[in-house]
């Protein structure tokens, strides 16, 4: 855990990103500060620049903020109309917005007050257009996978801006951390992304969470992994390392029936492990 006193670019120069990340990541607790004023609780970095294994190629900058009381629509307006160039500027950005409500008396799924991902931007786009943006406070919404990022944020997370993310984020139990796996699973299973490596490596670190009870991220899930399954598994869990790992442009070049039959095993072990 990092000491409360240190300065915006004294923890990220401890990450050592690019200045491009650099940048991008104070222009947007600057934002933060601006729009949501004395609301702001603080803002919290986590994901892959975080746990030290940050691709610009492949990786987004994956964000929490904390305020004590949920924003107006038109304080999501401008959020959002400062955010839509940020993100990408060089890299993708991707945030929750918590309110202190939602998360005392902690829930499962946990509500969240405004969410942003590049997977959003056109829903963003059209509704700041038409007019949709007014409706933004008319229902409650919820995010399963909310319960793994708060707890990985707590656990390996940097504080960039106000109360220490230790303090400000509630503790998961290790059920709802697991619920929130079994989800992601859920999701994987189902078709949600077509990303191979993302499937590989995030089954092999669910895989080890049911295992052994670590918290891992990707790529240490996928390099942990190794030598567990059988030969052809390590092989291809070995490929989603390399593709995730190479700073410069390679084809994935995976075998569809191979990765079907490896999906197939993982959530199966994965599964009676969770006793589901």
């Amino acid at each position: 855990m990092k000491e409360e006193g240190l300065a915006l670019r004294d923890v990220l120069e401890e990450l050592n990103p690019d200045k491009g990340a650099l940048a991008q990541l104070e222009r947007f607790v600057q934002i933060g500060l601006s729009i949501l004023e004395g609301n702001l609780v603080g803002v919290y970095l986590h994901g892959s620049l975080a746990l030290g294994c940050f691709n610009p190629l492949r990786s987004d900058l994956d964000l929490l903020l904390k305020i004590e009381r949920g924003m107006s629509v038109e304080k999501k307006r401008e959020l959002i109309e400062e955010v839509l160039p940020l993100s990408g500027s060089p890299y993708p950005l991707e945030f929750s917005v918590l309110t202190a409500e939602g998360l005392d008396p902690w829930q499962y799924p946990t509500p969240f007050d405004l969410h942003y991902s590049e997977d959003w931007r056109e829903k963003y786009r059209r509704e700041l257009s038409h007019g949709g943006w007014r409706d933004w406070n008319e229902e409650t919404v919820k995010d399963p996978d909310l319960a793994a990022h708060i707890k990985m944020t707590r656990l390996r997370g940097y504080t960039l801006w106000g109360k220490p993310h230790w303090e400000a984020l509630p503790s998961v139990s290790k059920e709802d951390y697991a619920r929130s796996l079994l989800e992601d699973l859920r999701w994987i299973k189902e078709g949600g992304t077509d990303d191979p490596v993302y499937v590989i490596l995030n089954l092999c670190r669910i895989y080890l969470y049911f295992a052994e009870g670590r918290v891992l991220s990707k790529e240490e899930g996928g390099r942990l992994a190794k030598g567990r399954f059988k030969r052809s598994f390590d092989r291809l869990i070995e490929r989603a390392l390399l593709v995730y790992r190479e700073r410069g442009r390679v084809e994935q070049g995976f075998d569809r029936s191979s990765l079907k039959h490896f999906m197939e095993e993982i959530e199966e072990a994965i599964l009676d492990l969770a006793d589901v």
